[in-house]
């Protein structure tokens, strides 16, 4: 695996081609990669960055699941008896 500055680079990825078809066929156990080193401050940079928002999502996620229920819009069909309006008007038309 040759260094190149601050890269990793590795050209090792086999297939071949059939003729007929052009299908590609991999060979196991093969890969290329491609990585790209970074200064040590960076990744702390990266890291604490990451850390303050995993901190913050877990606090939205803890007051989202303990915020308090909101009330139930009531019912304008309802009066206070429980009865529904429509059978108030069915009553009153039976009488």
């Amino acid at each position: 695996m040759p260094e190149v500055g601050k890269f990793t680079v590795s050209n090792g990825l086999n297939f071949r081609v059939a003729l007929g078809s052009y299908r590609l066929f991999y060979t196991g156990g093969s890969e290329d990669f491609f990585f790209r080193h970074r200064p040590q401050d960076r990744l702390d940079a990266y890291n604490a960055a990451e850390e303050r928002y995993t901190e913050a999502a877990a606090k939205r996620l803890e007051e989202w699941i303990n915020k308090p229920a909101e009330p139930e819009a009531e019912d304008e069909g309802v009066d206070e008896d429980g009865a529904d309006a429509a059978d108030a008007a069915d009553a009153v038309a039976a009488a």
